[in-house]
């Protein structure tokens, strides 16, 4: 098996820096397609008006890192359903 001993580019850095809660939009669009590729590949996707908020708050509190999104994407995620939510 061929082994690497030198490398001869510096690997991309995608990001500088990572993005705070604070200073994160919460974005509804990025939510949906987030929400639909992320959550829909475990599961059938419920409608969005089903639950409360508060509700929301409650699945996502576990749903979240059970799905391994990103800060970011959970707060987009917890946007895009708080948005459509029941009332």
């Amino acid at each position: 098996m061929p082994v690497i001993t030198e490398r001869k580019t510096q690997p991309v850095k995608l990001f500088t820096s990572i993005p705070s809660a604070s200073t994160i939009t919460p974005d509804t669009l990025i939510g949906k397609i987030v929400f639909a590729n992320r959550c829909g590949r475990c599961h059938g996707l419920p409608e969005l008006n089903q639950f409360t908020s508060k509700r929301w708050d409650g699945i996502l509190s576990y749903m979240i890192s059970r799905a391994r999104l990103t800060e970011e994407q959970g707060i987009h995620v917890s946007a895009y359903l708080k948005a459509n939510a029941a009332p």
